[in-house]
C-alpha cells in the first residue's frame, strides 16, 4: 500500500484538491461518509469572500480529517492476528478444508484438505494458468511448523514427488489460518470452508 511521502506534500495536495468547489460534490458520494464534512468545509471555504485569507488551522484540520478518512479503509484491509497453536493441537485444528483466495474467501483458486490420517490434498488452478493441478502429501507438525512431503502430483504442481515444503502456522481460528512461507517470508491467510464446497478441477492426464 502506498503511503504519504511527506506531510507537506500531503497538505498541499489535499488543500488543492478538496478546495475545488466543482470537484468536492462529485467526489463526496463515492468516498467514506466521514470525508463528506471535510469536503463540504473545503468547498464552503473556497466560495467564501475571504477565501484569499483562509483560516489555516481550520484548513489543516479539514486536511487531517480527509487524510484519516482515506487511510481508514486501507487499515481495515489488514487482517487481525489469529490465536496461535502448536503441536498436536495445531494438527487437529488444521483438519478440514481451506480456501486459497485472492478476494478474502469469496472465491477460491485452490483448496487444501487436511485429513485426520496426516495427509494433505491440494488442488485447483493457478490464478495465471488455466491448467488444473493436484498433489497429495504426507504432513508432519512440530511446534508451529507444518511440513509435507509430496507423495504424488500432477506435472504442473509446484513440487515433484518426494519434494518437501515447510511453513510456519502463525495463527489459526475456526474460520481461517495464517501461514508464513519459511523460504520467501510472506504471510498468507487461508479461509476454512465445508468439505462439500471443495471442487477440484479435472487434471489433464
Amino acid at each position: 500500500m502506498a503511503h504519504v511521502r511527506a506531510a507537506a506534500a500531503s497538505f498541499a495536495a489535499f488543500s488543492a484538491v478538496f478546495s475545488a468547489p466543482s470537484l468536492a460534490p462529485s467526489l463526496a458520494p463515492s468516498l467514506a461518509p466521514s470525508l463528506a464534512p471535510s469536503l463540504a468545509f473545503s468547498a464552503a471555504l473556497a466560495e467564501s469572500p475571504s477565501r484569499r485569507r483562509p483560516c489555516l488551522p481550520h484548513l489543516a484540520i479539514a486536511t487531517l480529517l480527509a487524510t484519516a478518512a482515506l487511510a481508514a479503509p486501507a487499515a481495515a484491509l489488514t487482517p487481525a492476528p489469529l490465536p496461535s497453536l502448536q503441536g498436536e493441537a495445531l494438527a487437529r485444528a488444521l483438519e478440514g478444508a481451506w480456501c486459497n483466495s485472492e478476494d478474502g474467501g469469496l472465491t477460491c483458486w485452490a483448496y487444501d484438505v487436511f485429513s485426520a490420517d496426516g495427509q494433505l490434498r491440494a488442488c485447483g488452478r493457478f490464478p495465471d494458468d488455466d491448467e488444473a493441478f493436484e498433489g497429495v502429501g504426507e504432513v508432519t507438525v512440530s511446534g508451529d511448523r507444518m511440513c509435507y512431503r509430496v507423495l504424488r502430483a500432477s506435472e504442473n504442481f509446484w513440487l515433484p514427488p518426494e519434494g518437501r515444503y515447510c511453513s510456519r502456522i502463525t495463527g489459526i481460528s475456526p474460520q481461517a489460518h495464517d501461514y508464513q512461507d519459511t523460504a520467501t517470508g510472506p504471510t498468507i491467510r487461508l479461509h476454512r470452508i465445508p468439505l462439500t464446497a471443495v471442487t477440484c478441477p479435472a487434471v489433464r492426464r
